[in-house]
């Protein structure tokens, strides 16, 4: 299967909420451990949480910068297709940063 079709949240909306509230949460109270739920297929190195917080949180406006690691073709084209999120070689103009290795 094309990387870039592989499914994302299955109710868009709801789910980026809980993502977000669970985000704010964890920032909220940074010693106590949290689960990001998520169910997610994602192409490697992504994670289900990693790709839940990319969903939540970017968008077309919102410029990420990729380690060496995961800007792989079909990290790209999931992220493309899924969020359509700027990806800048420069990590000074990146408002996220996705570091894998």
């Amino acid at each position: 299967m094309n990387a870039a079709l592989l499914p994302a949240f299955a109710d868009p909306v709801l789910q980026s909420q809980q993502v977000f509230r669970q985000t704010l949460t964890a920032l909220a109270e940074p010693a106590c451990w949290r689960k990001l739920s998520s169910a997610l297929h994602l192409p490697q190195p992504l994670t289900p949480p990693l790709g839940a917080l990319l969903l939540a949180l970017c968008d077309r406006e919102t410029p990420l910068w990729l380690d060496a690691v995961c800007r792989t073709e079909d990290v790209l084209a999931w992220l493309r297709f899924h969020i359509a999120c700027p990806i800048t070689s420069d990590p000074a103009e990146a408002a996220f940063a996705v570091v894998c290795d």
